[in-house]
């Protein structure tokens, strides 16, 4: 089955990497998201305390909800990398959990394969070339504030030129929102260097969700210097070319597999088995189900104001569940409309429910 996808819009020419375009924030949203959330005024805190005080007992609590998103809303989550503008730039890659220094939490500090990436102008040694691969230590190092100490070895690194990633290059205007970005602690990997201009940035990975279904579809894209293997290499056809080749994917559509049903407003559970979708940028770092969650089962738990104690990272989630939204507003998926708001306590928390402060910091 084909379907004819419309191209959506965008502010800036993305494909000829105009300045004005380029997208460096953690999280970016298509117009029809800005204009729910605006609208409805999902920005402010005492907004979504008086919806979620409205909802009487004779609610359902799968109707417990704002306002859906419109179909053609869009919601990215890119990350990026630092690339020197010359000379070889040393950038870990993931190569499964075993090779990370934390198999149990293998975030990117951990990662010991390595690869050697060239920009234009810089002369290209032969491949591979041997590079000092640097990485956290072990799992208490990764995890320590600040990370450490750190181990270097050297090793045999493949060699890759810039032209296999998708980038663009860093004007003097732009280097102090990369260096906030790096300094914001968000998923940024600044490969131990300091943004200067004619600096590159490469992205390494995106999560991507479109309210094309009434539960959005999940898809998720990590970058390979071997993007054919698997697993997250089958998916492409022939038709994927150039840079976007060496992005790896894994989609999330259903939380259960067979799929669960969509309307979430029938009895018990569903049977099927987890359905385990990650991104080894985003997730490894979630000890230690990360490398086990699913993008709909965490998203469907995004609620106001009250984050659940029984967050789970994969299985099925019913949006009728009284234990989990009997006394909370479900936000159409979106975490970020929590993230929008006024660190404030609850209006009406629930009995024995974390603080609102304690509930943000579970959000990723």
């Amino acid at each position: 089955m084909h379907r004819h996808l419309e191209v959506p819009r965008q502010v800036g020419d993305f494909a000829a990497r105009t300045p004005a375009s380029v997208v460096t924030a953690f999280n970016r949203y298509s117009l029809e998201v800005v204009e729910n959330v605006c609208a409805n005024h999902y920005d402010s805190s005492s907004t979504l305390d008086a919806l979620n005080a409205s909802f009487g007992a004779a609610t359902p609590v799968v109707a417990r909800s704002i306002t859906d998103f419109a179909e053609r809303s869009i919601a990215l989550k890119p990350t990026f990398a630092l690339v020197k503008g010359s000379g070889v730039t040393v950038m870990s890659y993931w190569a499964g959990a075993q090779a990370s220094s934390c198999p149990t939490q293998p975030q990117p500090l951990t990662w010991n394969r390595c690869v050697a990436v060239v920009p234009p102008g810089t002369p290209v040694p032969s491949s591979p070339t041997q590079v000092a691969c640097t990485f956290a230590a072990s799992c208490d190092a990764a995890n320590a504030t600040p990370p450490g100490p750190f181990t270097t070895v050297e090793t045999a690194a493949p060699v890759i030129p810039l032209d296999r990633f998708y980038s663009f290059r860093l004007k003097p205007d732009e280097v102090a929102d990369v260096q906030a970005l790096i300094d914001g602690g968000g998923a940024f990997f600044a490969n131990g260097a300091t943004p200067e201009p004619g600096d590159y940035l490469v992205l390494v990975a995106m999560h991507v969700t479109t309210k094309e279904l009434p539960r959005w579809t999940w898809q998720t894209f990590w970058w390979s210097p071997f993007p054919d293997d698997g697993p997250g290499g089958e998916f492409r056809t022939a038709d994927v070319t150039g840079e976007f080749r060496n992005y790896q994917t894994c989609t999330a559509d259903s939380m259960l597999d067979p799929a669960e049903p969509g309307d979430g407003a029938g009895g018990g559970a569903p049977s099927g088995q987890p359905v385990v979708c990650f991104n080894p940028y985003l997730e490894t770092g979630l000890d230690p189900q990360g490398q086990f969650s699913n993008c709909m089962t965490c998203h469907q738990l995004a609620a106001w104001p009250n984050f659940s104690t029984n967050y789970q990272f994969s299985s099925y989630i019913s949006p009728a569940d009284p234990g989990l939204f009997d006394c909370n507003t479900k936000l159409d998926f979106l975490w970020s409309v929590t993230r929008a708001v006024p660190v404030e306590s609850p209006a009406q928390p629930c009995s024995g429910s974390p603080s609102r402060a304690a509930w943000a910091r579970r959000l990723h």
